[in-house]
């Protein structure tokens, strides 16, 4: 009977553990379970935290996005503001003049809101370059508008000169969301 007892190796980590109270086993498996806990939590914020960061980067793309789409909105607008005043005259006329003034600010504005996003820098100078296209264009829109109101007859023959401006900002204004939507798949991807 001795000989079966002494056949089992007496040294050892897992005669030690057999060898142990079981208020001191259960001790050891909470505090291991504990630090697995506290691992899984510190691996998890650090993903949350990653998320966040391309969750603000992705929300600072979007919003510039639709900035820049506001740009290529009020392009038309004022180029149907530059319409209105060459066919009108009287109270519609000043409707149109006003709207027009409207849409240069929010215009301009927009592409000033684009140029100061935190976006990519390709984006930025896609607005940047458009910039003083943009501001021929809104000169032009004035003027044409303005010789409307004073010389509704020979104001016509002015619109080759703005029409050429326009004719510029249909190729260049939408590489400005262009750049941006470039973005957004590095955002997803990368988290920044």
């Amino acid at each position: 009977m001795h000989a079966v007892l002494t056949d089992r190796p007496q040294g050892g980590a897992l005669a030690y553990l057999r060898n142990l109270r079981i208020a001191i086993k259960l001790c050891a498996v909470m505090v291991v379970g504990g630090l697995t806990g506290v691992v899984i939590f510190l691996i998890s914020a650090a993903a949350l935290q990653a998320d966040g960061r391309a969750n603000d980067s992705l929300v600072a793309v979007d919003s510039a996005s639709r900035t820049a789409l506001m740009a290529d909105m009020m392009h038309d607008s004022v180029h149907a503001d530059v319409l209105q005043t060459l066919l009108f005259h009287g109270a519609q006329s000043d409707a149109a003049m006003r709207h027009l003034t409207e849409h240069s600010r929010t215009l301009k504005e927009s592409l000033a809101g684009v140029t100061q996003a935190h976006v990519n820098n390709d984006a930025k100078a896609a607005a940047t370059a458009v910039t003083p296209l943009v501001d021929q264009y809104l000169a032009s829109a004035k003027q044409i508008s303005e010789r409307a109101r004073q010389d509704p007859q020979g104001a016509p023959a002015t619109y080759t000169a703005f029409e050429a401006a326009l004719r510029q900002l249909p190729t260049h204004l939408p590489r400005v969301p262009g750049r941006l939507a470039d973005r957004r798949p590095q955002t997803l991807k990368h988290g920044v």
